[in-house]
């Protein structure tokens, strides 16, 4: 039982790290980018995608870069 509330633990921890690296910008171009979509805007969503996967891609880049 203690294995499994450690466990939790670090997903929330890792959740809460991600979500606080991410910003302000990541968060909402991902909403963005649901709910674009939801409605049928494809493009839209597209964009908004792209700037939340570049987002991601740089906080990849650096933490590659940072185990060197």
């Amino acid at each position: 039982m203690k294995n499994i509330l450690n466990f939790f633990k670090y997903i929330y921890e890792v959740c809460k790290g991600w979500i606080i690296a991410n910003g302000i910008e990541g968060i909402f171009s991902l909403l963005a980018a649901i709910g674009l979509y939801s409605f049928g805007y494809k493009f839209p969503s597209g964009i908004a995608l792209g700037i939340f996967v570049a987002k991601n891609f740089h906080l990849l880049i650096t933490a590659i870069k940072s185990l060197r």
